[in-house]
């Protein structure tokens, strides 16, 4: 049971990314357009998203585990981020744009798009509380090492100081807002709620085709055949998933606190890296081709991943 829900969550935002190459290969939507769209998702349906799903009741309980993941989260990407600088040397021939694009794509996962969808399914929906506060240091990496990886080799340099940027950006502040409205216990008052979590829905709808878009420019063959790909593939489904889930569960972690990082690392390449790789002038065709083989192969690598963590649990 579990395969088959988790297959369909892929299998619909797949669907989603094969709208968005239609679009772009009709040339409904230009390379500008794509660029407009990645700044809508950023701005306003991230944000939006992130702050409905911490829109619950407090409790102790989920204040106490929720911090415990903050941490787990903030440690893992640093660990990860860290790998990527050794993982990346052992694919033949990577060098320049596609460097860069393979390692952001070891490192961040598809939290926000598939992690929140997936989590719900597999956990129950009250735990994407916990996934969305996790999201925290997946922005704050994301705008960081995400930013200096891809401005590396980019035709279009940052505007903005990194590290203000790591914290002072549409993510990390909806994470704050959000906690900060659980905290005191405040719900937002309509009709700003029902625009929030109408807003807030968009996100995966337009990272799919975002994707989707940026696939339409390039030749299939030139990525279903490409080895780069498939190694990147391995390293971000398996590999470090189950390298972290091992290291998780010797340091004693269990319930939520395990479950939750090692499914959000399980997620397929971010959707993101494609966004910063357009909005950079790195390599975006290369990224989304990347995102897209590895959300294909993560319809067997999840399930994979959730079942041995309820063998475990």
């Amino acid at each position: 049971m579990i395969f088959v829900d988790t297959l369909f969550q892929v299998l619909r935002l797949f669907i989603i990314i094969i709208f968005g190459y239609i679009l772009g290969k009709k040339g409904l939507v230009s390379k500008e357009g794509q660029r407009q769209i990645s700044h809508v998702l950023l701005y306003i349906a991230m944000p939006c998203a992130i702050i409905r799903g911490m829109q619950i009741p407090f409790s102790q309980e989920k204040f106490s585990v929720g911090v415990s993941i903050i941490l787990i989260m903030g440690l893992t990407y640093a660990i990860i981020s860290l790998l990527s600088f050794g993982l990346v040397r052992l694919i033949p021939g990577s060098e320049g744009k596609q460097r860069d694009v393979m390692q952001l794509s070891m490192i961040l996962p598809n939290v926000g798009y598939m992690g929140y969808s997936i989590i719900g399914q597999v956990l129950g929906m009250e735990n994407i509380f916990y996934a969305t506060l996790a999201s925290l240091f997946f922005e704050f990496t994301s705008w960081s090492v995400g930013v200096y990886l891809l401005s590396r080799n980019g035709e279009i340099k940052s505007k903005h100081n990194v590290f203000y940027k790591s914290i002072v950006n549409p993510g990390v502040l909806a994470v704050l807002t959000g906690f900060a409205l659980f905290l005191l216990r405040l719900e937002i008052p309509e009709p700003l709620k029902g625009a929030v979590e109408v807003s807030g829905a968009m996100m995966s709808p337009l990272a799919m085709v975002i994707i989707g878009v940026s696939l339409s420019r390039a030749k299939i063959r030139e990525f279903v055949f490409n080895y780069k790909i498939y190694l990147v593939s391995f390293f971000k489904l398996l590999l470090i998933p189950f390298a972290m889930m091992l290291l998780y569960y010797a340091a004693g972690l269990r319930d939520m606190r395990i479950m939750i990082p090692t499914i959000l690392i399980a997620m397929p390449s971010a959707s993101y890296v494609t966004i910063f790789a357009t909005n950079l002038g790195s390599d975006e065709t290369f990224a989304s081709q990347i995102a897209s083989v590895c959300t294909i192969l993560s319809m067997i690598t999840i399930p994979a991943v959730v079942g041995v963590l309820h063998y475990l649990h």
